[in-house]
């Protein structure tokens, strides 16, 4: 058992580095592209600009039927069984559907964004909207292509693309543009742009790297049985995404753009903190299913908690800095959005929810439970819709953002209980003893400091307290599959230096 959890401890670290390494470029170029717009736009079109890219993401995620979860999937296991014609007709299957709905979406948002606008009292959306809605075909596409990457393990490929690629291009875009005296509609003709070339980029990489394109292999029509496994995951992913982001939207309607503008920063601010969990369960999904097909659920816990526990030990850092100097991180977008500090403070709590519970999302997923996640999904939209319209007309951006924590974590627990009973698979959080105490020590060290300077909190009293955390856990010691994941981590590393 041993050598089994040092093997997909392997295989994690190793996948989970580059798509890691992806995701940390990926998160650092959007968070650029984030500070650009709260400082060249003003709060109100910074708030038109993420209304407008929230609303286009519901669409874009109606219409893809998430076919990319569907790619993952049975490729992936068509590929294992060496059933290249199979495969092929899930890949072929999934571009073709997932193309018609892409342009069916497109004519939808160019009939609608003129209602949508007056809805919301602001008829600079109407552009933003259709601006936004000409990549929807474009995006259908690259989604189901990187899907495959993900599913064959290729991630420097997958992190490539969707990490660097399209991020450069939508910032060198938007700086072009804004150059030239285009501002909101500059930034959003940028985005959609940058997605248009992204996608030629990875059509020209896909077919070298892949023979599945090739003229000799038959595809199998598969459009059946793919949309039977992906139409129930559509509607619970419409349903997450409400619950993720129904918050901007009903904000939008109950106060001004400038309350989105800040909202939406502290928002996608808090999404940092899941920056580790994102690349390692792109990695752990597809092997959860392989684990599932072959009925090892024994490695799977394993390999459920090593992923948990690490991803916990990793995040603390940034989810103690967010909680406890607020003020000094939104400074960055400018002192105009640093009123949103104490809703930075309740989003990042709710992602703790998520780091602590791991990828159990995927455990369920991945185990062919697509109507339980639907049903989740259903029961947790009504609460954090009901949560949503009880505290936004009253407290504004901080009723979002509490709602927004009350539901990840009700959410997380659901799911939690679910994957104990049927498989039981669950977190061991007897291992979360020393990184709690390291996080407890460290923040009380920040604390004392910043009371005995008197002077807030500078950056650099966040680097002390990431330094002594650190130093902390490697006081307090590793045990023997940590020191194997350090050594993994590290050959790992040397590969890339």
């Amino acid at each position: 058992m041993y050598k089994e959890i040092t093997e997909n401890a392997k295989t994690v670290t190793k996948q989970g580095f580059i798509s890691f390494g992806g995701n940390i470029v990926e998160f650092f170029l959007k968070y650029i592209y984030a500070i650009l717009l709260a400082r060249l736009l003003q709060p109100a079109l910074v708030g038109v600009y993420f209304m407008g890219f929230t609303i286009i993401n519901f669409v874009m995620l109606a219409s893809r039927l998430e076919l990319q979860e569907g790619v993952l999937r049975f490729v992936a296991s068509a590929l294992k069984g060496n059933d290249r014609a199979r495969a092929k007709g899930f890949l072929l299957s999934a571009i073709k559907i997932g193309s018609v709905c892409g342009l069916a979406a497109l004519v939808v948002m160019l009939a609608l964004a003129q209602y949508i606008s007056a809805v919301y009292r602001q008829p600079l959306l109407k552009n933003v909207l259709i601006l936004f809605a000409v990549s929807l075909p474009f995006m259908a596409v690259l989604t189901i292509l990187l899907s495959l990457f993900q599913a064959t393990l290729r991630m420097k490929y997958y992190a490539f693309i969707k990490g660097l690629v399209q991020p450069i291009f939508n910032i060198a875009l938007f700086v072009v543009v804004f150059m030239l005296g285009f501002g909101l509609g500059g930034a959003v003709f940028a985005y959609t742009l940058s997605v248009i070339m992204a996608l030629a980029v990875l059509l020209v990489i896909a077919k070298k790297k892949y023979t599945l394109f090739n003229a000799d292999i038959k595809a199998q029509g598969q459009g059946k049985e793919l949309l039977r496994f992906t139409l129930p995951i559509t509607l619970s992913v419409l349903l997450h995404f409400v619950i993720q982001w129904s918050d901007t939207v009903i904000l939008g309607y109950y106060r001004d753009m400038t309350e989105v503008g800040m909202y939406s920063i502290a928002l996608r601010t808090a999404a940092l903190v899941v920056i580790l969990y994102v690349p390692v369960s792109v990695v752990f999904a597809p092997m959860a299913a392989e684990l599932f097909a072959k009925k090892e659920l024994s490695k799977l816990q394993s390999l459920f908690n090593l992923v948990t526990k690490w991803v916990a030990i990793s995040t603390a850092p940034v989810l103690l800095i967010f909680i406890l100097m607020p003020e000094e991180v939104l400074k960055l977008f400018g002192h105009s959005f640093v009123r949103g500090s104490p809703a930075l403070i309740l989003l990042s709590l709710g992602q703790m929810f998520t780091i602590i519970a791991g990828p159990v999302y995927y455990v369920i997923l991945m185990a062919g439970r697509s109507r339980i996640v639907f049903v989740n999904a259903a029961f947790i939209c009504i609460a954090n819709l009901a949560a949503n319209f009880l505290l936004i007309p009253r407290y504004g951006l901080f009723g979002a953002a509490a709602s927004n924590a009350i539901t990840l974590f009700l959410f997380n627990v659901v799911m939690l209980l679910e994957s104990r009973a049927l498989f039981n698979v669950y977190p061991v959080w007897t291992g979360f003893k020393k990184p709690v105490l390291a996080a407890l020590l460290s923040a009380s060290v920040f604390l004392i400091l910043k009371a005995g300077l008197r002077i807030g909190a500078p950056m650099y009293l966040g680097f002390i307290m990431v330094f002594v955390y650190i130093g902390t856990l490697f006081l307090l010691r590793f045990d023997r599959h940590d020191r194997d994941l350090f050594r993994i981590l590290k050959n790992e590393t040397a590969k890339y230096v």
